[in-house]
């Protein structure tokens, strides 16, 4: 099994138990039309899938016994060993790793890899072998050498795929280096949250505290507490002061809005809540929101809305919403 495609797997396994996510959904489609290699690849995955309910043994495959077994071989960490019900997703998942997978968790690759995997529902908290902590946004995936920090290395190197918040351990011979996509983020010391967005191929940072450089193949910006900076697809950086506090809550669980327009509101609970939430009535996006919600369900946001401003929402197929009617 080839690097990209040990990279691929678990949005592969989510792919085929119809639990990705759009974006994940996005890749997959993407990987497969990139070559016929890896349609063919995808096949030969599904069929694996589609039988395993007729695999003989299918029932007495240990799933606890072979995820531990898995992570011991391939160094892939996550934040909390998973309950494993025995649902079709993860013993398809096992069965997947007895039957096909067994060169992909023995590869070089991974020998010398960590990978650290987000579980959704979990704190996601880790901390490094420098003492530097991370969290992981759902679904984000942070990978960095076994010798991480070590002699051989002149940088804390590791790569990003999604949303992160670090706390970095003070190192100033050794600069704490995250790429993600084309951008590398350099610090010694300092807190920042660094989030990929697959939709717009754009990558943004939002410092707490310190001073990072932050840079892609063309330009670098030195960014201080307040600012924040996006690399955008055309190769463009662009630094702005740090708007509101939501970029965080994803990681706190707390939404908290100011006199904020409704439509910068909806877009926050969007990012929040991993949804599409959109007004249909332009009048409506300019209303203002002062409130603070704490871990609520989408349910009771739209509640919300719905006796603030006496929209009627809607959820459509794909599980997004739409505001209709109403005002300020």
């Amino acid at each position: 099994m080839s690097p990209q495609e040990e990279k691929m797997m678990p949005k592969i396994v989510r792919y085929l138990n119809g639990e990705a996510t759009v974006a994940e959904r996005q890749q997959v489609d993407t990987w497969i039309a990139s070559s016929s290699e890896n349609k063919k690849y995808l096949e030969e995955l599904k069929s694996t899938w589609e039988h395993t309910d007729s695999i003989k043994d299918f029932d007495a495959i240990d799933v606890d016994q072979q995820w531990n077994m898995f992570k011991e071989k391939t160094g892939i960490e996550t934040a909390k060993t998973p309950v494993f019900s025995l649902t079709k997703l993860w013993k398809v998942a096992a069965a997947i790793l007895v039957l096909i997978a067994g060169t992909w968790y023995m590869s070089q690759s991974f020998n010398n890899q960590i990978i650290l995997i987000a579980e959704s529902g979990q704190e996601n908290r880790f901390e490094l072998p420098d003492g530097s902590v991370v969290w992981l946004n759902t679904n984000s995936e942070l990978s960095y050498s076994k010798d991480f920090g070590g002699e051989k290395g002149k940088v804390r190197a590791l790569n990003l795929e999604g949303e992160a918040y670090f706390e970095v351990a003070k190192n100033p011979k050794k600069p704490f280096e995250v790429t993600v996509n084309d951008t590398k983020t350099q610090v010694l010391g300092t807190s920042f949250n660094l989030r990929e967005n697959l939709d717009t191929k754009s990558v943004s940072l939002v410092l707490v505290t310190g001073k990072v450089a932050f840079s892609n193949a063309t330009t670098k910006e030195i960014v201080h507490p307040g600012e924040q900076v996006e690399s955008n697809a055309d190769g463009s950086l662009i630094k702005t002061k740090t708007v509101g506090q939501n970029f965080l809550a994803w990681k706190t669980g707390v939404l908290v809005f100011e006199n904020s327009t409704l439509e910068d509101a909806l877009q926050d609970i969007a990012d929040f809540y991993q949804i599409r939430v959109d007004a249909v009535e332009e009048q409506l996006k300019h209303c203002t929101l002062t409130i603070k919600f704490q871990k609520e369900p989408i349910e009771v946001v739209l509640e919300t809305l719905k006796t603030l401003y006496n929209v009627t929402y809607r959820k459509d197929a794909s599980g997004n919403y739409q505001l209709t009617g109403g005002g300020c």
